[in-house]
């Protein structure tokens, strides 16, 4: 990755559980880039759809995004690399 991209920035091309989904209707967070990400599943969804969330800086993701986050390592997580697939 670029010194000027980040997983999480939006213009680069490669970019608290509960038992039961919560639904939340707003925009996704986006937040500054430590390069410490660790993408995961937060069991809430974001206008319909699940909502992913980095464990370093608290950006989100939803699969309707055209991104793809990826960690630190520049892999794309399993949960989420599954997510795609389903699309």
């Amino acid at each position: 990755m670029a010194a000027t991209e980040c997983c999480c920035d939006r213009r680069s091309p490669i970019w608290a559980s509960r038992s039961e989904p919560t639904t939340i209707v707003a925009d996704l967070r986006i937040e500054p880039c430590r390069s410490e990400c660790d993408w995961d599943t937060t069991q809430q969804q974001l206008n319909g759809e699940p909502l992913f969330a980095c464990r370093s800086c608290g950006s989100e993701w939803v699969p309707s995004e055209a991104w793809t986050p990826v960690n630190a390592d520049a892999v794309v997580p399993d949960v989420i690399a599954q997510c795609r697939q389903q699309r």
